[in-house]
């Protein structure tokens, strides 16, 4: 009776039992270890360390754009002086007389 069809129920998932074939004594000891020193260390110290390496990278990243934005800067003065310096020398001509 009890194989009886009913679309209200839904079944039971059948238990997984898995048993492991090889067992690490020595992982599992290293896994407890690790587990009891990330416990002990204090997070703070660990945020600190983060916050002053980030800010570290930050400023060297603004450097580098410093570096660069100066770098873009001479490169489109000496191409306009390369461009106008006919219309300088002309200029400056007038300017003396």
């Amino acid at each position: 009776m009890g194989m009886l069809f009913n679309p209200f129920k839904m079944p039971k998932p059948r238990p997984f039992n898995y048993t492991p074939l090889y067992y690490d004594e020595r992982k599992e000891r290293l896994e407890k270890l690790k587990a009891a020193a990330n416990k002990s260390t204090p997070r703070v110290n660990l945020h600190k360390g983060f916050l002053h390496e980030q800010r570290a990278r930050h400023s060297n990243q603004m450097e580098k754009g410093s570096v660069i934005r100066w770098g873009i800067i001479i490169m489109m003065a000496v191409v306009a002086l390369i461009i106008l310096w006919p219309r300088i020398d002309k200029f400056v001509m007038l300017l003396v007389k």
